[in-house]
C-alpha cells in the first residue's frame, strides 16, 4: 500500500498589527507574518531588512546649480563656510538645511526646482517651486533667513535613486556650483524578531517586522516594494533553461578573472 502524502495544513498569513505617524517625516508600522518552520523566519527577516534599507528608491536634492542675489549670479566662493551678504546662514548651513528636506516623487530622470523670494523673510521648504510630479513632505523645514530687502533665488537639481551618494564629483563638469550629499533611503530603520509558537508537537516561528519610513511612503508600501524587489531578484532562476539567461563562455571567463575561479 502506498503512503498517503501528508498535506501541509499551514497557510502563510500576515497582518499590520500597529501603525502610527509620529511626525510628518517618521511613519511606523509593525507587521506579523506566520507560520514558518524552524529557521525560515530568520532567512526572510534578514532578506527583507537588507532590501528595505538598501533597495527602495527615494528622492533628494542633489545639487545647487547656482545662487542669485538681485538677479546676479553668485560667483563660486572659496569655501562652503562663506556667508552670503544679507543672508543669515553660510552656504554650508543652507546645504545642510536642504539635505533635511523630504521629497516624494516617481520621477525617472533629473529635474530642476527653484526658490525665488524677496526679503526680508524666513525661507522654508514651502517656498520651493516644484513640478507637480514632486511633493514636499516637511514643508516647514527651515532653509535660510534673508535679513535685507533683496531678491534671493536658488536653482536646484532633484534626482531619484537608492542608497546614499557622497558629494558627487560630476557637478564640476556640469557647471553646478555645489554638490549635496544625498540620502535617497526612504526607509529609516528596520527591526525584526522571531517568536516560537508550539501547537502540540508542532513548533512554528512567527516573524515580527518593524519598519520606520521618512513619510515619503508608508511602511506598508515599503514592505510591498521590498517584496517585489526580492521576487524580481529570484525570478530569473525559475527559467535557468532559457539560453538567453545563461552566461556565454567568454562572460564566464571574465567573471572568473574578476572574482577568482571557484573550485
Amino acid at each position: 500500500m502506498s503512503k498517503i502524502k501528508k498535506k501541509n495544513t499551514f497557510k502563510m498569513k500576515w497582518k499590520c498589527i500597529e501603525s502610527r505617524i509620529e511626525n510628518p517625516c517618521l511613519h511606523y508600522g509593525r507587521f506579523i507574518l506566520s507560520p514558518f518552520q524552524k529557521g525560515q523566519a530568520d532567512t526572510l527577516g534578514t532578506a527583507l531588512r537588507r532590501t528595505l534599507l538598501s533597495e527602495i528608491q527615494g528622492t533628494a536634492i542633489t545639487y545647487i546649480r547656482y545662487i542669485q542675489i538681485n538677479n546676479k549670479k553668485l560667483e563660486k566662493v572659496s569655501h562652503e563656510y562663506s556667508h552670503i551678504e544679507d543672508v543669515e546662514e553660510s552656504i554650508h548651513e543652507i546645504i545642510f538645511n536642504l539635505k533635511q528636506i523630504v521629497l516624494k516623487s516617481c520621477i525617472q530622470e533629473s529635474i530642476f526646482a527653484s526658490i525665488c523670494v524677496s526679503g526680508p523673510m524666513r525661507v522654508t521648504a514651502e517656498h520651493i517651486k516644484l513640478p507637480s510630479s514632486v511633493q514636499v513632505i516637511n514643508k516647514s523645514q527651515y532653509i535660510a533667513t534673508i535679513t535685507k530687502p533683496i531678491d534671493f533665488s536658488i536653482d536646484l537639481v532633484i534626482e531619484r535613486d537608492r542608497g546614499f551618494r557622497v558629494n558627487d564629483t560630476r557637478f564640476s563638469d556640469l557647471g553646478y556650483s555645489y554638490s549635496i550629499d544625498a540620502l535617497f533611503m526612504p526607509v529609516r530603520n528596520v527591526n525584526y524578531n522571531i517568536h516560537i509558537s508550539k501547537d502540540g508537537e508542532n513548533e512554528k516561528e512567527i516573524l515580527f517586522l518593524e519598519i520606520w519610513t521618512n513619510g515619503s511612503l508608508t511602511p506598508r508600501e515599503a514592505l510591498r516594494q521590498a517584496s517585489l524587489k526580492l521576487i524580481g531578484f529570484l525570478h530569473s532562476f525559475l527559467f535557468l533553461e532559457n539560453d538567453d539567461d545563461i552566461f556565454s563562455e567568454e562572460e564566464n571567463i571574465k567573471l572568473d578573472d574578476e572574482g577568482g575561479r571557484s573550485s
